[in-house]
This record gives structure tokens, C-alpha cells and sequence, in this order.
């Protein structure tokens, strides 16, 4: 908890974090992945089995940025990530499927995180009482078609178990399944709030445009 003990090391012995992404870059692969992955899960018994551990809060939220640039690892089609949040009763399965549904398509994740969470009483909520996952998907440039098709088989599942969307990381959502995933009073809210702070529409975005979440400006615009 203290925050001196935060911090990140710059390096592993001789050798410098900023570079180990070039390291990471060639591992970014499904065999690869896939030792990377068994050694991962066996170094948790190592030296001996443990029913818990200590670490940083730094090291537990954001392991990630223990190698610095570690998104260029995923160069040069970068990655997609796909995130919902599933109700307890029916996370389980419905994860389970997502999982299945990637292995069949040969498209799995490189990085897999669970959280558990509570209910969110905003207008455009993405939480509920249950838990999400957030799959990092490599995007390969044969395989985007495969890719996008996935998404949307993925993102059918998590609707059919009233499930909802982190918007911040979407990339590939459609209208529709949006429209599907919210309560509609809380988006019906949303855009009389909406129109009510900018009844000409001329505030948006490339999100809004996309999955139509309030009205689209009809001239000019401020895009954010």
C-alpha cells in the first residue's frame, strides 16, 4: 500500500524494460501465447504451491505497464478488445461460450481479465452484479473479417444473458446490439438530456455516430 512501493523498475538486471517489447513482438502468436500462457499458469506453484500471495496495488491493476510500449508488441494490425460485464447467475456459461466460440474460430485472446462487480445506477450503465471480460484480441490482417465475425457472435452471447458493453473499449459494436444491451429508460434519459444541453446536435463523436446513441448533428459539428 505504500506508494513508494509503486513503482515499476526500469530494468531486469542488465537489461531494459523499454525494450522488451521487441522480445514480446515475436511471442505474439498462437503457439507462442499458448507456452507463454502454461508457464504463466505453473510459475503460480513455483517454488511450492500457494493459496495466496502479496502484491503492489500497482502490480495487480496494471501488470501490463511492467513492460513499457507493450502495445506495440501487437504491431502491425494492433488489437481490439472485447469487455462485458454478465449478471453472476449466468457469467460463468456465458463466458465459457465466448471462450469456445474463439477457440473455434482459432482467433483466442492473448490476455484474459475477470473482475467481479456491482450495479451501476448511471444512464448508460455497463455494470451489473456479476463479473466481465476483457479479451485482447490480435488483430492479423487475413483474419479481420473472421475477427469482426467473432465480435459479433461473442457480443449475441453476452446480450442473451443481459449483459452490457464497456463503451471506452468498443470498436466493432452494432446499433442495434447497443440498443439491446441497455435499459431503455436510462437511454431514453440519456438523449432527452442530450437534446435539452444541445438541441442542434452539434456535439458528437465518432462512437455516437456509429452506434447512434443520441442524435447526430444535421450540419456542422464538434466532434470529441
Amino acid at each position: 500500500m505504500r506508494p513508494e512501493a509503486q513503482g515499476i523498475a526500469p530494468a531486469v538486471g542488465p537489461f531494459a524494460k523499454s525494450e522488451a517489447w521487441r522480445t514480446l513482438r515475436h511471442l505474439t502468436n498462437r503457439s507462442d501465447m499458448r507456452l507463454l500462457s502454461a508457464l504463466k499458469y505453473r510459475a503460480g506453484g513455483f517454488p511450492f504451491p500457494q493459496k495466496s500471495k502479496r502484491q503492489t496495488l500497482a502490480a495487480f491493476h496494471y501488470p501490463l505497464d511492467y513492460v513499457p510500449g507493450w502495445q506495440q508488441a501487437y504491431l502491425p494490425g494492433g488489437l481490439i478488445q472485447f469487455q462485458a460485464a454478465v449478471p453472476k447467475e449466468e457469467a460463468r456459461e456465458t463466458f465459457q461460450r465466448q471462450l469456445e466460440h474463439c477457440k473455434k474460430a482459432r482467433l483466442e485472446p492473448y490476455l484474459v481479465v475477470m473482475k467481479r462487480h456491482r450495479p451501476d445506477p448511471a444512464f448508460l450503465p455497463y455494470l451489473v452484479d456479476g463479473y466481465s471480460l476483457a479479451l485482447d484480441m490480435h488483430r492479423i490482417g487475413e483474419r479481420e473479417e473472421d475477427l469482426r465475425r467473432l465480435y459479433g457472435e461473442m457480443a449475441e452471447l453476452v446480450i442473451e444473458a443481459g449483459g452490457r458493453f464497456h463503451l471506452t473499449k468498443d470498436a466493432l459494436l452494432t446499433p442495434d446490439q447497443l440498443s439491446r444491451s441497455l435499459p431503455k429508460p436510462g437511454l431514453a434519459q440519456f438523449r432527452e438530456l442530450k437534446a435539452s444541453v444541445d438541441p442542434e446536435g452539434l456535439i458528437t463523436s465518432a462512437q455516437n455516430e456509429r452506434l447512434r446513441i443520441a442524435s447526430t448533428p444535421k450540419t456542422m459539428h464538434i466532434r470529441l
